[in-house]
């Protein structure tokens, strides 16, 4: 029987058991009233009247509070079973991307935590150099710290090609990082977002010109949820970097772009990856 089912059938019993000790109470104090009336002197007829109707009445509220009792348990269940399935949330908005970097920074401290991210712009974001040197010295510090357990999807671009050799080195030597690529149209945009701890999902907005990006952290689990589950997606789709031959095969489409000095940095930056060993796929 359901539990709905169930409520209904109880509450019908009381009822009318309400309504049987009720008449039960009133035959008994009328029945008592009358043999009062003859058998008890005069002087005693108002107290016997008193007591009879405070018995019916204190008869009935109990019967009612037994029901009320019944009805605000069952209310109180049903809230406090709505409330529970209402995950807390929270958004932190920012105007720049400094600020969301410290906010980040913070979260992972200190203890043993878990970041994924997902850097699929078309163009770096961040205008000033300030903000956008913070955030590659944030993703370069979860690559080097053996404290997290770092997964990090890159769109391979010339221009961002020197940085994720240079998370590649720094991960390589903690043993903690794990890296997927896609070779994406110029064209085609995906958003970039963060997921730590399993709780939290740091992204922002797409730039234009004139308009201030926004930066969020947002701690929701049905929101956090289904960015995991996206996450997911694109990590079991995405090209993964377990070997040194695979970014030398990167490299080779965009090494005639860069200058002499940077073809030398880029070259000693493998010859270390080589030496420290790679990690394959989580």
């Amino acid at each position: 029987m359901s539990r709905i089912m169930k409520g209904v059938l109880l509450g019908m019993i009381i009822k009318v058991l309400r309504i049987i000790i009720s008449f039960i109470t009133v035959v008994t104090a009328i029945v008592f009233f009358i043999r009062s009336t003859i058998f008890v002197p005069t002087s005693d007829v108002y107290q016997t009247m008193i007591l009879s109707l405070l018995i019916l009445i204190a008869t009935t509220f109990a019967l009612d509070n037994i029901d009320n009792d019944r009805k605000w348990k069952n209310i109180s269940k049903e809230l406090s079973k709505i409330i529970s399935s209402i995950s807390p949330s929270q958004i932190q908005v920012f105007n720049n991307s400094g600020d969301w970097v410290d906010a980040m920074d913070a979260m992972i401290k200190s203890g043993v935590h878990t970041v994924d991210t997902a850097s699929l712009d078309r163009e770096t974001r961040s205008k000033s150099s300030v903000d956008r040197s913070k955030v590659w010295k944030h993703i370069n510090a979860c690559c080097h710290d053996s404290r997290i357990n770092f997964r990090h999807i890159v769109r391979i671009r010339k221009n961002n090609f020197y940085n994720i050799v240079d998370r590649i080195d720094n991960g390589a030597s903690e043993k903690n990082s794990y890296f997927g690529y896609y070779m994406l149209p110029s064209d085609f945009s995906f958003p970039t977002f963060g997921i730590i701890d399993n709780k939290y999902v740091s992204t922002r907005s797409p730039y234009h010109e004139g308009e201030i990006p926004r930066y969020l952290i947002i701690e929701n689990q049905e929101i956090v949820t289904y960015f995991e589950r996206y996450y997911r997606e694109l990590w079991d789709s995405c090209e993964k970097i377990s070997t040194v031959e695979e970014i030398e095969l990167i490299y080779s489409q965009f090494k005639a772009q860069f200058s002499k000095k940077e073809n030398n940095e880029i070259t000693a930056k493998l010859e270390r990856i080589k030496k420290k060993g790679m990690i394959s796929d989580v």
